[in-house]
């Protein structure tokens, strides 16, 4: 027999539990990541009926976060016996499929999910993960699949005004994560090797990248995944030397390939650079002899 004493005791812990739940939603969305979760869901809100509706953009978009989350779950579940929220898988997910073409194949956008969660958690140095994991699940889905990127995700199928949107959810993202540095020194030297390449008989070949999609992709690029937490440097010194370097390989791979693939080929260069400077760093302050006690 269930007495009021009891009903009252279930209703206050029902209670209890949903207002811990309101405030740890609460908490992540004035976190760095829920902000950019808010970014990406207007994003692609904006973009999705541009760029083929909900059959084409909205089917990749979920496709690529079934798999980015699917495998997160699944990892964490093997590794380490329990069951946590995705939140980093889910974003990571968001990202590829705004990337990627609205027309491509599901079981690629599928793929591209699932093997950013993989690079996370299988390509490590120390505590963190080397690449920027949307980035190295979309290359590897070109190298697999041929698939193309679009970058339907920056508002690229828009007006050119609507560029402002895109400005404004930029700049909030990257301010709130602490990473502005790394963003505009990325766009600034990106920009300046273009200029000088069209001064040294290279105009032909950039002229295009400062003309839509190029444009929006170069933005969305530089303030959601050259700031990636987890696989740029924090102090503002190290972020402007990280953007100026990514800014380098991505032209440098531009101007070798001239393929699309330009950008993720020069993040995931940055990324490698980046491992290598906390390497010797680590192994530096490993020699460094102590000193001996008095």
């Amino acid at each position: 027999m269930v007495t009021h004493s009891g009903m009252n005791s279930a209703r206050a812990s029902g209670a209890d539990v949903s207002a811990r739940g309101l405030r740890k939603a609460r908490r992540f969305l004035r976190s760095p990541k829920g902000y950019l979760l808010l970014a990406l869901a207007a994003l692609a809100a904006l973009a999705i009926p541009s760029a083929g509706g909900l059959g084409a953009a909205g089917v990749v978009l979920g496709w690529a976060v079934v798999g980015s989350v699917g495998m997160e779950l699944v990892i964490v579940r093997l590794g380490e016996g329990q069951w946590r929220a995705p939140s980093s898988a889910l974003l990571t997910g968001l990202i590829a499929g705004m990337v990627l073409g609205p027309y491509e194949p599901w079981y690629a956008a599928l793929a591209a999910g699932a093997i950013a969660s993989d690079a996370k958690h299988l390509l490590r140095l120390g505590r963190g993960h080397i690449f920027n994991p949307a980035a190295f699940g979309l290359l590897a889905v070109y190298l697999l699949f041929g698939t193309g990127q679009s970058w339907w995700g920056a508002l690229a199928e828009l007006p050119v005004p609507v560029i402002a949107v895109l400005l404004a959810a930029c700049y909030v993202v990257a301010d709130r994560a602490n990473k502005l540095p790394a963003a505009l020194s990325f766009l600034g030297a990106y920009v300046a090797l273009l200029t000088l390449a069209t001064f040294t008989g290279g105009g032909a070949e950039v002229r295009e990248l400062f003309r839509p999609p190029f444009l929006q992709a170069a933005l969305f690029f530089a303030f959601f995944m050259v700031t990636d937490p987890p696989t740029s440097p924090v102090p503002f010194r190290d972020q402007i030397w990280f953007g100026v370097a990514v800014a380098a390989a991505s032209y440098a791979a531009y101007m070798i390939t001239g393929g699309a693939e330009y950008l993720l080929i020069g993040i995931l260069a940055g990324n490698m650079l980046y491992a290598a400077w906390r390497l010797v760093r680590w192994r530096r302050r490993t020699l460094q002899p102590t000193s001996p006690r008095p």
